[in-house]
């Protein structure tokens, strides 16, 4: 500041002064002003901050990820036995068995004209899956005394297949037995081969009638 103070009007003041205050004293004193000016870079004062240029801020947004909240599955519903066909009652209960074995079983299932007992005919009763060792493996609905009707059903079946059958003896031929509660369509495993228990026992705690 003092600086410029000496430049500007110290020096034309003595130029004036040693010049005279007349024409010539301020032609020269003009010409010295054209050239500071014109010539001279004057240092910022110390008291000067420099600020730096406002930043603009971008535009684009980042968009944030939404929160989706999880899906909940919701458990297969059972559906009800007398909601369905027969066709659809048996293709579920084998779909059922195929996910508790983890592997594909096909039931074949006893019809209604190959029973011979009344009951076998009125609806109600369990349903009765039973798998043989030799792979095979039948379906019965509507039964009442699983204990008694798979009994005779497994003798009938391995007789046409075994010779010199014992009946005392049925229970080593036969792999799983499954069976839903009453007009159920709930597919359980009740009896297999490696347990100590009579299959016979076991069913018996099913009769319906």
């Amino acid at each position: 500041m003092l600086k410029n103070i000496i430049f500007i009007v110290v020096i034309p003041f003595i130029i004036l002064a040693v010049k005279g205050f007349g024409t010539m004293g301020f032609v020269i004193c003009g010409g010295y002003l054209l050239f500071y000016f014109a010539y001279y870079h004057p240092e910022p004062s110390s008291n000067y901050v420099s600020q730096n240029p406002p930043v603009k801020k971008s535009s684009t947004t980042v968009a944030t990820p939404l929160k989706v909240a999880p899906i909940v599955l919701k458990p297969k519903e059972t559906p009800s036995k007398f909601s369905l066909s027969q066709n659809e009652f048996e293709s579920e209960i084998n779909q059922q068995l195929n996910i508790i074995k983890g592997s594909v079983t096909k039931i074949v299932w006893v019809g209604d004209s190959h029973r011979t007992h009344p009951w076998s005919l009125q609806p109600g009763g369990c349903t009765v899956v039973v798998l043989f060792k030799n792979k095979s493996c039948l379906g019965y609905d509507k039964v009442k005394r699983p204990d008694r009707y798979t009994l005779k059903i497994a003798n009938d079946f391995l007789s046409n297949h075994y010779s010199n059958l014992h009946v005392d003896t049925l229970e080593q031929y036969i792999n799983e037995i499954y069976l839903t509660s009453d007009s159920g369509v709930d597919l359980k495993k009740v009896w297999h081969s490696n347990m100590n228990q009579s299959p016979w026992s076991i069913l018996e705690q099913y009769r319906t009638k």
